[in-house]
């Protein structure tokens, strides 16, 4: 799969996969390859982007942010996946969520609610990876 994203000219999406096995002699090989590429990416500005983190399987659990015109406001997009023991079987659980956030200091909290059955608290904070890119911790 890197290789492919390589080839497509997407350095951060190629990046994320070859981090998978930083340490494999392929890995270190195609970093170097991509290194100039990703040192001349403008370095993010804001919060703004789509964030990827590693699902198993050869999925990702995606994360789309977008500015909304008020100031520190933002439309987040997530659809995760998560595989359980049966999961080779019948394939991950699959999730997601839309909510618009205020981002205070990099970091918000998603409150999803639903009756009396879902209450579930979502904290994000972003934070600069120098020097080529942003990175979102979602727990």
């Amino acid at each position: 799969m890197p290789l492919t994203w390589i080839r497509e000219g997407e350095w951060r999406k190629a990046r994320a996969w070859l981090m998978l096995r930083p340490n494999d002699s392929k890995s270190i090989y195609n970093l170097k390859l991509i290194k100039d590429k990703l040192s001349a990416l403008p370095p993010p500005v804001s919060a703004a982007g789509e964030y990827w983190r590693h699902a198993e399987r050869a999925s990702w659990n995606v994360l789309n942010v977008k500015a909304l015109p008020t100031p520190s406001r933002y439309q987040v997009n997530f659809q995760g996946y998560w595989f359980g023991l049966m999961g080779i079987y019948f394939g991950p659980n699959i999730g997601e969520f839309s909510a618009a956030v205020t981002l205070e200091n990099d970091k918000t909290i998603v409150a999803l609610r639903e009756g009396d059955d879902i209450h579930c608290d979502i904290s994000l904070a972003f934070s600069v990876m120098p020097p080529i890119s942003r990175t979102c911790i979602f727990q």
